[in-house]
């Protein structure tokens, strides 16, 4: 009578456990060899190091996937893929949109505190208070777009008027001293482009007055 002979569940468990060790032995070498070698092997090395990242990751998940939707490795591994850059770079248009957001608040704030010692005492409320109060003329006004349009043809009216007041300070002895005399071309230069910037800012107003026609 022939012995029947199950399949042994510890060298399949030893197998996966020298799998383990061996992931977490190159991980550490890996580690050690970046903090060791510097920055520049870092930039080098970063795409294989996402790469091998991203592997680890997926490889639980799309085993698991193919045991149970009974599908290719393969068509897994490109949408999981296709899902993790598509949750990366909505990641990233969230944190810049954020960061402009908060940039601009910071930035008007900064002008605005100069007018009057209480604004420079609460700055942080009004900062808040800029945020809400651009997040609700875009939720009544919308049209994101044309907004931006708007902001963008009234930094071209205010430019110029800017530079202009820039030239002519730049003339004054009362704010620049005696010592220093702004160059005859530059400020011819510099009239030039306040002349061009204003006129093209003028030019654009019918066109943006239009789309909210």
């Amino acid at each position: 009578m022939s012995e029947f002979r199950t399949p042994e569940p510890m060298s399949e468990r030893r197998r996966t456990y020298m799998r383990l060790i061996a992931e977490v032995g190159v991980c550490i070498v890996g580690v050690i060899a970046l903090a060791l070698l510097g920055g520049p092997v870092v930039g080098i090395l970063m795409p294989f190091i996402l790469a091998f990242i991203m592997a680890w990751m997926f490889n639980p998940v799309i085993a698991w996937l193919q045991r149970h939707l009974r599908l290719t490795r393969r068509l897994f591994s490109y949408i999981l893929v296709l899902v993790f850059y598509a949750l990366l770079f909505g990641l990233c248009l969230f944190s810049a949109g954020v960061s402009s957001v908060v940039g601009a608040a910071f930035t008007s704030v900064s002008f605005l505190k100069t007018l009057h010692p209480f604004i420079n005492k609460y700055e942080r409320q009004f900062v808040v208070g800029f945020i809400a109060f651009s997040t609700l003329m875009m939720v009544i006004v919308g049209n994101a777009a044309q907004l931006l349009i708007v902001a963008g043809a009234f930094n071209g009216l205010i430019l110029p008027i800017t530079l202009g007041v820039m030239l002519i300070a730049s003339r004054s002895k009362r704010i620049v001293g005696t010592e220093y005399k702004h160059p005859i071309p530059l400020i011819v230069l510099g009239a030039i482009v306040v002349c061009i910037s204003l006129y093209s800012g003028i030019q654009a107003v019918p066109g943006i007055l239009n789309l909210f026609g």
